[in-house]
C-alpha cells in the first residue's frame, strides 16, 4: 500500500528558485539600507541611483563565490533584523520610515559596529561607482595634486618616491 507523502516531501527540493528568492530578499534589504544611508534630510536618493544599487548588488550576488554570497547575505540580514530592534521596533528595516531607518542604523552601529560598517562599506563602493556620483560630491575629474607636483613623488617625505 503506497504511503501518502508528508508535507515536507511535497515541497520541491532547494534549488535555483529558492536561491533567487533569498538573493532577492538580500538585494531588497540592501536597497532599504542604502535608502537610509544615502538619504539627505530624510529624502532618499533618486530612483535611478537606487536602481543602480539594486542591479549592482544583484549582479554581485550572482557572480561571487558561495562564501562571499553567504557572508554578505548574513551581514545584510543581521542589520535588517537587528537595526529595528535597536530602537524598539519589531519589524524589518525596510518597513520603517527613512528617519527611523537612519536612527536604527546609527543606534545599531554604536552597539554592534562591525556588521553595520561592513554593509555600509559595500554599499558605498557600489553607490559611488554610479556615473553621477562624482558630480554629486563635487569631483570635476581633475587630479587633486597641486599644479607642478611630480607624479610619483611624495612631497611629505622629501620628494622621493
Amino acid at each position: 500500500m503506497p504511503t501518502r507523502p508528508t508535507a515536507a516531501s511535497e515541497q520541491p527540493p532547494l534549488g535555483q528558485n529558492d536561491e533567487r528568492s533569498a538573493r532577492s530578499w538580500v538585494v531588497r534589504s540592501a536597497v532599504a539600507i542604502a535608502e537610509a544611508l544615502f538619504s539627505r534630510g530624510g529624502v532618499p536618493p533618486n530612483a535611478d541611483r537606487l536602481g543602480w544599487v539594486e542591479r549592482e548588488i544583484g549582479d554581485h550576488l550572482e557572480n561571487v563565490g558561495a562564501r562571499s554570497r553567504l557572508l554578505l547575505s548574513l551581514l545584510v540580514g543581521v542589520v535588517t533584523v537587528l537595526a529595528p530592534l535597536s530602537i524598539g521596533r519589531l519589524t524589518r528595516l525596510g518597513r520603517l520610515s527613512i528617519a527611523d531607518r537612519v536612527r536604527a542604523l546609527s543606534t545599531l552601529e554604536r552597539a554592534l559596529g562591525e556588521p553595520v560598517l561592513a554593509v555600509k562599506a559595500m554599499l558605498c563602493l557600489v553607490y559611488y561607482e554610479h556615473p553621477g556620483a562624482a558630480r554629486d560630491v563635487g569631483f570635476d575629474g581633475s587630479c587633486a595634486l597641486p599644479a607642478g607636483a611630480a607624479a610619483g613623488s611624495n612631497p611629505g617625505k622629501g620628494g622621493s618616491p
